[in-house]
């Protein structure tokens, strides 16, 4: 009578067993539902951004040259966006600049902030939004990198080959201008000669150069000047090549140099003379022997970037891909023209990358008195010196370094972040609230099942309580491992 009266009570306030029933079937097609829908809401998306990347503008202070690189990045896979019209705006110190260009094959873009004044170190804002769309692609404030440093005074030495062999009182040294030969092209070789045991620089000797097979000079016999040095034309044909130099002053001395030439394959080569007037203009030939569709040229000094450029490459008359470029203004000091087929070739200068050098200073016919052709390779000496520049805090930064100042991708994973926690969450609380309310309608159909089942005999009765005891593990042990795959995909 007891167990009959608890089943009116349960009657009399409105639980129906049909309608528990329904709730016990209903609770896991919900669940699974609701999972899929915190599922959804954290579910990876390609993400579509801008990254900038900076570098300290030329001693001129005319702008910053800075590279935009657009991406699409589908789960951690990021991908160049190319073709894409882009808008730039930079504002500090109440200027502002607005530059508007594309995006080659590589996503890449060069933009020009003309801000006239600007400093490292100095705060700017900054935005690059797509010009199809309007979307903001990177947007937040900037700092201007601090200016290159060149090594100090003990430390800049000129870059010599390292000669196979090298015998004599007349020591010979090698110096190739942007550290090798541009395969294809005529490079500038500087030779020093120099008494060995007292290593002054030796006047008027006579150097005679042997190539080997794959490389071309266009005089075979220089003498040097008044500091000991003198100037070749070399021309590789081929990837690896080496000469044979033997020297021979007025007092009988002599002495002889045999070494590999460092060739870089397939570099650009750019027309630049060994000296420019500051300030002036100046259009340059970019050539590339090999069939690349485009070049990333740059200007730097030895303060920041002055110019940077994708430059298209066409079929010239010489069979050739070539382009032009316009030399901007610089102030007196050294400078390097990089050319490289790579985004960040200017970044290490390796692989097929070359940095040219040139001196910017007034033209020696111009000077008072006028400047020997001899004299100028003094000069030119230090500019072709190994252009490796360094930073605050670094020892050896890469030659022309230019970090990360702006990176679109980082708001856009962190709003990602925060949409794959709530939909973990609400997909974990699903689960442990259709758990809880599993077991609540097991045990009380349980319940109501054993109250029908009292008048069976007891060996029958244990066999049914066992049967409704697995069947809430096996419901209780889904939801668990539910929960686990939920953890284990969001780790």
């Amino acid at each position: 009578m007891n167990r009959v009266r608890e089943v009116d009570d349960d009657r009399k306030v409105g639980v129906i067993p049909r309608l528990e029933r329904v709730f016990l079937l209903a609770t896991p097609a919900v669940t699974v539902v609701v999972v899929a829908l915190g599922l959804r809401i954290g579910a990876s998306h390609e993400l579509r951004a801008a990254v900038v990347y900076g570098t300290p503008p030329a001693a001129t202070r005319r702008g910053l040259a800075w590279t935009v690189v657009l991406g699409r990045d589908d789960r951690g896979v990021r991908e160049p966006a190319s073709g894409e019209p882009l808008s730039a705006t930079g504002a500090t110190g109440g200027r502002t600049a607005r530059w508007e260009g594309s995006t080659n094959a590589d996503g890449v873009a060069e933009a020009w902030l003309a801000l006239d004044g600007v400093a490292p170190g100095d705060s700017v804002d900054l935005s690059v939004t797509s010009a199809r769309t309007g979307a903001v692609l990177a947007q937040g404030k900037t700092r201007v990198p601090e200016a290159y440093e060149r090594r100090g005074a003990g430390d800049a030495r000129p870059a010599f080959l390292t000669p196979s062999r090298r015998a004599g009182d007349v020591e010979l040294d090698l110096l190739v201008a942007g550290g090798a030969l541009a395969a294809e092209f005529p490079s500038r070789v500087l030779v020093q000669a120099r008494h060995g045991p007292t290593g002054q620089p030796l006047e008027n000797v006579r150097i005679t150069v042997e190539p080997e097979p794959g490389l071309e000079v266009a005089a075979r016999t220089v003498a040097t000047c008044t500091d000991g040095w003198a100037e070749l034309s070399a021309t590789a044909r081929a990837h690896v090549v080496g000469a044979a130099l033997t020297a021979h002053d007025s007092k009988g001395r002599g002495g002889e140099w045999f070494g590999a030439i460092p060739v870089r394959g397939g570099a650009l080569f750019v027309e630049l003379p060994s000296i420019v007037a500051p300030g002036a203009a100046r259009e340059l030939v970019v050539r590339s022997p090999t069939p690349r569709p485009f070049a990333y040229i740059e200007v730097d000094d030895t303060h920041g970037r002055a110019m940077a450029q994708v430059v298209d490459l066409r079929l010239d008359p010489n069979g050739m891909r070539s382009g032009r470029i316009e030399l901007p203004p610089l102030l007196p000091g050294d400078a390097f023209v990089v050319a490289s087929g790579e985004v960040h070739g200017a970044a290490t200068l390796t692989g097929a990358t070359m940095a040219f050098p040139t001196l910017v200073a007034t033209p020696p016919r111009e000077r008072t008195p006028p400047l020997r052709e001899c004299e100028l390779l003094h000069e030119l000496v230090h500019t072709w010196m190994d252009p490796v520049l360094t930073g605050p805090g670094v020892k050896h930064l890469p030659h022309f370094p230019r970090p990360i100042v702006l990176d679109g991708f980082v708001p856009l994973h962190a709003s990602a972040a925060r949409a794959r926690r709530r939909g973990l969450a609400l997909a974990l609380w699903t689960t442990l609230v259709a758990a809880l309310l599993e077991t609540l309608f097991l045990v009380r159909h349980a319940r109501r099942g054993r109250i029908a089942l009292e008048a069976l005999p007891p060996g029958l009765l244990e066999g049914r309580v066992g049967t409704v005891a697995a069947g809430l593990g096996i419901a209780l042990l889904g939801f668990a491992l539910l929960a686990a795959l939920l953890l284990h995909s969001s780790s």
